[in-house]
């Protein structure tokens, strides 16, 4: 009778489970038992005994007094329970086996409310400190130097504008930089260790040609359907269907760039999508099927970006004090070495180059966010662990409209943990760290925006393991979700990436030239852009506070709050000049507080609760 048993109390009115450990020795009985009905870890039996055929009796205090007695039958135990007030059940019970997951009661979790964002127009800039930060950026001059430091010709001011994100892409002046970009990739390799050199050639040389981005993995998975394709072959297809770019600037990549749209058009637009895809024919059967093949070689090359930037990121090919380093080992020695592992690299076709943090939850924050509300679900969670946890949570709907807005303190839209995560590429309370990033960007390109978007995620966990003003913050209804501010997020990923970009752009400057390039779009095109004007705020802090690590420290404490940090720094505390307003579109959305259980790791909801604090003092 030595081992676990699952109990089936027959009540008279249903069947009430129970969770019964016994340990005999001789004639005595140990173990404890929790049953169905009890929220509580088990209760310890007492005066167990073993009889001399085989009989055995005990008591258990709580939650209901009982006395059990019981025998072997068969493969199982059978018995009856003598509880208060003259009541008699019967019992079965069947053999557990060793670690079998088994929860007399179901797991039960509260998710705790959460605000997210603010209803708000405008964020307010310190005056003080943008005063600061005026001044020449020197951003299109430090595009300029990487560009002619690259062997590639840099963009005329005039012309920035014009050109747009299109080169960040190499997809205009790629005849300059398809060379450009081989001969960057020959000099790494030559800095490889030996060992690493064939994993770096099955990326970039996997049949001895130069494949140096998505444009020319697209075309090497085409020709295995079509072994003599060209771009060209596509030209009546994409003309007849109306596809081919118009009034680009000289050099224009148009083919690469009309197929590498329409897979854009597949992700995000699949009625236009198919409307597109349904006019090439008009330009012949044979055109069509050749578009088709360099469209199906888009998507199957996204992930082969993915993979190089993540090889750039983690090889050792940056000299370093006499010996190579990674990109990433840079990155974690500008932080600390025991910071987590390289995120992953996940691809999505935004249409320009564009990146996001995916910002994954650390155990502690989950631990915040969802409560165990019994014993069992506490020992479920520490078998499973937080993740698990939270990927129920994630799978949960707990019913409310998609356009439901509660008018309490101002509206918030109600909204749930899997729309809100479903509503941006960036995800939420997403279970691990990863780097969207759309696969476009040549991966020399996307290695820089790669470190950037790392520097968001560090930042970001950062806030999420602080105890108190990070971004989980208490209220008196639940938790407010206090994201970084836009300006000083922007700034500081622009700021540390350069600080960690500066000995890989010494030893090979096109790796900074596509982030140059695109920060200096966002220039001409909006000097107050997050990026460009939080660049030169940080640069500003750190001159003001007289050393980087003070002024990283500042933000990564208040990174919510500008003026928090402004106030830091003595000499803006009583400056008389006004805050720069910036328009924004902020609007605050509520996931209610839900309690549900969990069955063989199924969520199902138990109720929704939204808690409101009442506007008279006192009164909630």
């Amino acid at each position: 009778m030595t081992g676990r048993w699952l109990v089936r109390f027959s009540t008279g009115s249903g069947i009430l489970r129970a969770d019964l450990r016994l340990d005999r020795q001789a004639e005595g009985l140990s173990g404890s038992l929790v049953l169905q009905s009890s929220d509580d870890p088990p209760v310890t039996i007492r005066d167990g005994r073993v009889g001399p055929g085989g009989e055995f009796a005990f008591l258990v205090d709580g939650p209901e007094a009982m006395r059990v007695t019981g025998r072997l039958l068969g493969d199982g135990l059978a018995g009856q329970a003598a509880l208060e007030r003259g009541r008699l059940w019967s019992w079965t019970a069947q053999r557990l086996p060793d670690g079998a997951e088994f929860y007399a009661a179901l797991p039960r979790f509260r998710a705790a409310q959460l605000e997210i964002g603010r209803n708000l127009d405008a964020l307010a800039l310190p005056g003080a400190w943008v005063a600061a930060a005026a001044g020449p950026t020197g951003i299109l001059a430090r595009a300029t130097g990487l560009a002619e430091a690259a062997g590639v010709a840099p963009i005329p001011a005039d012309s920035i504008r014009a050109y747009g994100f299109l080169p960040s892409l190499g997809l205009s002046r790629r005849e300059a930089l398809l060379p450009a970009m081989a001969s960057a990739l020959a000099s790494l390799r030559a800095a490889l260790p030996r060992d690493a050199q064939p994993d770096f050639d099955a990326l970039f040389r996997p049949r001895g040609t130069w494949v140096t981005d998505l444009h020319d993995a697209a075309l090497a998975v085409a020709r295995q359907r079509f072994r003599t394709l060209t771009w060209d072959d596509a030209r009546p297809a994409l003309a007849a269907a109306r596809l081919l770019p118009a009034d680009q600037p000289a050099g224009t990549a148009e083919i690469p760039l009309a197929i590498y749209r329409l897979a854009v058009l597949r992700d995000q637009d699949s009625t236009a999508f198919q409307a597109a895809r349904e006019r090439l024919p008009r330009g012949g059967r044979g055109a069509a099927q050749m578009t088709e093949a360099l469209l199906d070689g888009y998507r199957a090359a996204a992930p082969w970006q993915g993979a190089a930037v993540a090889f750039l990121l983690t090889a050792p090919w940056v000299g370093q004090g006499g010996r190579r380093v990674s990109p990433a080992a840079l990155v974690r020695a500008a932080w600390a070495p025991d910071e987590p592992s390289v995120p992953a690299i996940r691809p999505h076709f935004f249409g320009y180059p564009e990146a996001v943090p995916s910002v994954g939850l650390p155990a502690a924050a989950v631990g915040r966010i969802i409560i165990p509300e019994n014993w069992a679900a506490e020992q479920w969670a520490e078998r499973r662990g937080a993740l698990a946890v939270l990927g129920v949570l994630r799978q949960l709907d707990p019913g409310v409209g998609t356009n439901t807005i509660l008018q309490a303190g101002g509206p918030s839209l109600l909204t749930t943990v899997g729309r809100e995560g479903a509503s941006t590429a960036a995800g939420f309370l997403e279970p691990g760290d990863a780097i969207v990033e759309d696969p476009g960007a040549p991966p020399l390109f996307a290695l820089a925006t790669a470190i950037h978007e790392w520097q968001h995620l560090l930042m970001e966990r950062h806030r999420l393991s602080m105890p108190e003003g990070g971004t989980l913050q208490a209220d008196a209804v639940g938790l407010r979700v206090v994201a970084s501010d836009p300006f000083l997020a922007e700034g500081f990923a622009e700021w540390m990436s350069e600080r960690v970009l500066a000995p890989i752009v010494a030893q090979v400057p096109l790796v900074g030239l596509g982030d140059g390039w695109k920060l200096a779009v966002l220039e001409a095109n909006n000097g107050a852009d997050p990026h460009v004007l939080g660049l030169q705020m940080m640069r500003a802090l750190e001159a003001a506070m007289g050393a980087p690590d003070r002024a990283m420290a500042a933000v990564l404490s208040r990174g919510e709050s500008p003026a928090a940090v402004a106030a830091g720094v003595p000499a803006w505390r009583a400056s008389p000049l006004p805050d720069r307003r910036v328009p924004i579109d902020g609007r605050r959305r509520l996931v209610p507080e839900t309690i549900f259980t969990v069955e063989d790791g199924v969520g199902d909801v138990s109720a929704t609760v939204i808690r409101v604090l009442d506007d008279r003092p006192g009164v909630r």
